[in-house]
């Protein structure tokens, strides 16, 4: 019966992050298209993704030649983000919640961490679909490390914590 009530625990956080990254991504597509009818809602849209992303325009994707609220890495991140949440259950089905291994997480960081410092240094520049995989690909492994932590805070017990 406690095995049931962690589940249903980290099932509810699952589903609470799931939908909050929908949200951001519904968010950040309308920023542009609220752009015309309502100014205003779409500056605001904008100024709350201001802390989080640089918002270059020649770096983001576009909407009726309007930029959406993210640059394309930070929006490729939200979007694996959302690819790895969805998967998350299919791979850790009936398996202990458990983190990968530190390595894989180093790996998927090392494209981006080149990219960047490519673009930084002027020696390239990146599409912004090159900068959207790189970010979605980092995106699709934050769950599998971020969920873990989130699921033994909300259980408070992380030697009894299985998956939903």
């Amino acid at each position: 019966m406690k095995i049931f009530k962690l589940a249903k625990t980290s099932f509810l956080l699952w589903l609470t992050f799931l939908f909050i990254n929908i949200f951001f991504i519904i968010l950040i597509i309308l920023a542009p298209i609220f752009q015309k009818r309502w100014p205003s809602l779409s500056s605001a849209i904008y100024l709350i993704f201001t802390p989080f992303c640089h918002q270059i325009e020649d770096r983001c994707f576009s909407f009726k030649n309007l930029p959406l609220a993210v640059c394309s890495r930070c929006f490729g991140i939200i979007v694996g983000f959302l690819l790895g949440i969805t998967t998350y259950p299919i791979f850790k089905r009936q398996k202990p919640i458990k983190t990968p291994n530190i390595g894989w997480f180093v790996g998927a960081s090392m494209p981006m961490a080149i990219d960047l410092l490519g673009n930084i240094c002027h020696l390239w520049s990146s599409s912004n679909w090159l900068r959207f995989i790189i970010g979605s690909i980092w995106g699709i492994l934050l769950p599998f490390y971020f969920l873990p932590a989130v699921f033994a805070f909300g259980n408070k017990n992380t030697n009894q914590i299985n998956s939903f």
